[in-house]
């Protein structure tokens, strides 16, 4: 199982969140990911654009709670509910955990 690492100390804006995960996880097809949190959901779940390059993985948001800034929390919680809903699919391989 391969592991990537996306560091959300820093970052200021949902936009470079979208950057940061595209770089972390060597996306597929970037220049199509929707970078919103439904193309996550289509790239982790079903292997849509944006997808990690290995389907086998766990991706780790190291300092999550810096999201939590974003959208009055939205976006953290969001994101959360995308990792809960992975961990229930029982053929799905791909991991998403906040730290």
């Amino acid at each position: 199982m391969e592991k990537y690492s996306v560091n959300c100390a820093d970052l200021q804006s949902e936009s470079e969140f979208w950057a940061i995960y595209i770089e972390s996880v060597n996306a597929r097809n970037p220049e199509k990911f929707g970078r919103n949190l439904d193309a996550l959901w289509d790239a982790l779940h079903a292997g849509g654009p944006g997808s990690p390059e290995s389907r086998d993985c766990k991706i780790i948001v190291l300092h999550s709670e810096a999201l939590k800034r974003f959208r009055d929390g939205y976006f953290h919680d969001h994101l959360s509910q995308i990792a809960y809903d992975l961990r229930s699919d029982p053929g799905g391989t791909v991991a998403l955990v906040l730290k």
